[in-house]
């Protein structure tokens, strides 16, 4: 079983090249491993990010958006240029409902996530210091967060889903060859 081609990301139809399974072992880290290099070596050759302010705001905003962005390009371009697939083959068709799914998932994110805030402020987790009045501008940079997050978790669900939903082969040959 392991010695057959299987997608990177799933399984499909029709005459496209294959990406061995025990492949993507070693493709998932190096392709997120490139996204982070074609995203921080130009910055970095550009002055805008040094080792001083790469940890500070807005900078790991510009880290999680550009570095996930990149290592998402990098997997769409494997999945079109290599194994010459469609990106609906790997999950990201655009069919009827796919808006109303997203914000229905995006929606429950936000309830799991607000329910883990509030749950330990309830407990004593942290207390707030001072009143503090937002502003729209205050505002602004929450929404840029949120949209990095976003992006970010979409490129590791992206990935890290489809690699294990294809790793059931990988699975099956181990307990085949080492536990029969």
């Amino acid at each position: 079983m392991a010695d057959n081609g299987t997608f990177l990301f799933g399984p499909t139809d029709g005459e496209y090249r294959r990406t061995w399974a025990w492949a993507t072992l070693i493709l998932v880290p190096l392709f997120l491993l490139i996204g982070q290099i074609l995203f921080l070596l130009p910055a970095k050759l550009l002055g805008f990010i040094t080792a001083e302010n790469v940890e500070t705001y807005p900078y790991i905003l510009n880290l999680i958006i550009g570095a996930f962005a990149a290592a998402a390009c990098v997997f769409i371009l494997w999945i079109k240029v290599f194994e010459r697939r469609t990106l609906a083959s790997a999950g990201l068709g655009i069919n009827k409902g796919w808006m109303q799914r997203y914000l229905r998932g995006f929606a429950f994110g936000l309830l799991m996530a607000t329910s883990v805030v509030v749950g330990i402020r309830l407990l004593g987790g942290y207390s707030i210091e001072a009143e503090i009045v937002l502003t729209a501008a205050d505002l602004w940079p929450i929404a840029v967060l949120l949209f990095a997050f976003v992006l970010q978790a979409g490129t590791e669900e992206f990935i890290w889903n489809e690699f294990v939903r294809v790793r059931d082969e990988i699975r099956a040959a181990f307990y085949k060859l080492y536990i029969n």
